[in-house]
């Protein structure tokens, strides 16, 4: 059953760092009490990627850390946020961010988008 559960979900974001509670394919997201913070923050981060178009490129959200919550996102970038944010604004941002001319196909960093203000800043990795 495990491994048919583990095939249904290939392709899909993973979430990590926060305890599901009964976790199956095509159900809703449910956590245990004590992530109530992370929970909300996560839903409210997966509607604004799916009003943004920008799901199918999630790789994963990493809810381990209390204090930043980790979006990877299309396989070259990690997108640092705050818990609590208006994800729809900072979804928008990072679409700006991303179609600038700046921003080239083989570049990969570190968005740090954890301000209130309208800031963000890019760290590229170094090769």
């Amino acid at each position: 059953v495990e491994q048919t559960v583990l095939s249904q979900a290939e392709g899909y974001a993973v979430i990590s760092g926060c305890k599901l509670l009964d976790p199956a394919v095509g159900t809703h997201i449910a956590l245990a009490t004590e992530y109530g913070v992370q929970e909300e923050s996560l839903l409210a981060l997966l509607e604004a990627l799916e009003e943004g178009g920008m799901l199918e490129k999630v790789d994963g959200i990493r809810l381990d850390d209390l204090s930043t919550l980790y979006l990877d996102y299309d396989g070259r970038f990690t997108v640092k946020l705050p818990y609590g944010a208006d994800y729809g604004f900072k979804m928008m941002a990072l679409r700006s961010y991303l179609a600038e001319d700046a921003i080239q196909d083989n570049m990969t960093g570190t968005f740090d988008m954890q301000t209130d203000e309208d800031e963000t800043y890019f760290k590229p990795n170094v090769r």
